[in-house]
């Protein structure tokens, strides 16, 4: 039985594949008669302990579910709040934390790209690096080894 409920829906970043999940989040929303609540970037400030803060007030309005996106990033907290209420954080894998996750798979997007670039018969091909960024040693890691498999130099 699909009953009507609250959601939270944490939107730290404007990117066109976080939209895509939104957008795919609003549909569910819809069908199911779901209330969806959307908190932008002020509400959470910018310190984890505000992000908590204001989880803590929606807990305990008796919401049905999170998705979080992108923030909290503490996980410690992230723990403590799926302890709470069923959460699921988009852009990050939390599987070996416990916390249910969507998140892009790096490794196999930068083989299938690098194997299409050679693929196309180019053997000259850059990394363009994510520096710290989140995936960003997993692509490289992947885009080196499919180089290196095709005996092409990075």
């Amino acid at each position: 039985m699909i009953r009507s409920t609250d959601l939270i829906e944490r939107l730290r970043r404007e990117r066109p594949d976080t939209m895509a999940e939104i957008a795919r989040i609003r549909e569910a929303q819809r069908e199911r008669g779901w209330k969806l609540i959307r908190l932008d970037e002020e509400a959470f400030a910018q310190a984890e302990a505000e992000a908590e803060k204001a989880v803590s007030r929606l807990i305990d309005k008796r919401i049905a579910g999170l998705i979080l996106i992108g923030s909290p990033r503490e996980q410690s907290l992230l723990r403590q709040i799926a302890a709470q209420v069923p959460t699921v954080y988009i852009g990050r894998d939390l599987a070996s934390i416990g916390v249910a996750s969507v998140s892009a798979d790096d490794l196999l997007g930068a083989r299938l790209a690098t194997r299409h670039l050679i693929e196309l018969g180019h053997r000259r091909i850059a990394h363009i690096s994510g520096g710290g960024g989140a995936g960003a040693a997993r692509r490289e890691k992947s885009y080196r080894a499919v180089m290196a498999e095709a005996g092409l130099q990075p």
